[in-house]
């Protein structure tokens, strides 16, 4: 009879730790989600408020998602403009020197030509 008390015992408390453990887990998976929900209550008995909250939640998660990915492309978007915006200020720069160098040039003509007449 002890013995058979004892098993009991030993049966209990691995109960209690796969119970604790389950719980770790599923608190360790809402805050992964970023839930506010009872997990349990919604597993054992889910409240028709307890269901729509996790909508909610699901669903604000995949908005977040897709802002993220659209903030994402928008980065990637605004790198290359920046990287357009770089080139077109070198050519833009490139061919004032040149238009510099020919006015120059073009004065150097018309001194020239005014001592030659």
């Amino acid at each position: 009879m002890t013995k058979l008390n004892e098993e009991i015992g030993d049966i209990k408390l691995k109960i209690e730790i796969f119970v604790k453990e389950k719980k770790r887990k599923f608190n360790e998976l809402k805050g992964l989600l970023g839930l506010d929900v009872d997990i349990d209550k919604l597993i054992s008995k889910p409240s028709e408020k307890d269901i729509k909250q996790f909508k909610q939640q699901r669903d604000a998660i995949q908005d977040i998602e897709e802002l993220d990915g659209n903030i994402q492309e928008q980065e990637v978007r605004m790198c290359r403009f920046r990287r357009n915006k770089a080139e077109m200020l070198k050519e833009n720069h490139v061919k004032g020197e040149k238009f510099i160098a020919q006015v120059l040039e073009v004065k150097e003509h018309n001194k020239k030509l005014r001592e030659y007449l």
